[in-house]
């Protein structure tokens, strides 16, 4: 199996309320998650180079330009996203694909382009990658939305630690710990530090 108890544990958590955000299209409320969430829950689950992504057959679907003179650009991309685990001398790999799409606008058609084709990209990563788990987007399927939490868990017992040593790490040490946080840690950190 190449995905382990503690990565499913990961992948499997509650979205946070906090972390959803919802837009308006064709008349309907829809909710989704940051692209950089959707990395960071994959990061965490697999660690940095156990998984890695590519698009491919990026194209673009419509382009013209609006009654304000900017241009109107949509693209669609498909993901691959790729999951590895050693164990022993195998290396064991896991796909899943998925499409998205993007759109841009900009007086700029440059712009507009490179607008679309990162959203098409961001989306079709966070389309494949809800295939793993609730923490991941596939909470925001389910329209009552059971696996996202009103609130924040409470943190860890290697946070509480850290809070406690925080006033004597020196400050080489607290700007390398500080970089290894997550922005609810980071938020977690600044508001039970005593000044």
């Amino acid at each position: 199996m190449i995905i382990t108890a503690e990565q499913r544990a990961i992948l499997d958590a509650p979205i946070p309320r906090e972390h959803v955000k919802t837009r308006t299209q064709g008349g309907a409320t829809l909710s989704y998650i940051e692209g950089w969430r959707v990395i960071a829950a994959l990061n965490r689950a697999f660690g940095d180079g156990s998984w890695c992504y590519d698009t491919t057959d990026t194209r673009e679907i419509a382009r013209e330009q609006d009654d304000r003179q900017r241009w109107v650009v949509s693209y669609a991309c498909r993901c691959r996203l790729t999951i590895q685990r050693r164990t022993g001398e195998r290396l064991e790999s896991m796909q899943i694909c998925d499409v998205g799409h993007g759109h841009g606008v900009d007086r700029r058609l440059g712009i507009a382009i490179e607008s679309a084709e990162k959203e098409a990209a961001t989306d079709a990563l966070k389309r494949a990658a809800k295939s793993l788990g609730m923490s991941v987007g596939l909470a925001l399927y389910d329209k009552a939305q059971e696996h996202v939490e009103e609130t924040t868990p409470a943190p860890d017992p290697v946070m509480t630690k850290l809070v406690a040593e925080w006033p004597t790490l020196s400050e080489p040490g607290k700007r390398a710990v500080w970089g290894t946080l997550t922005g609810a840690q980071k938020t977690w950190l600044r508001s039970n530090v005593r000044k």
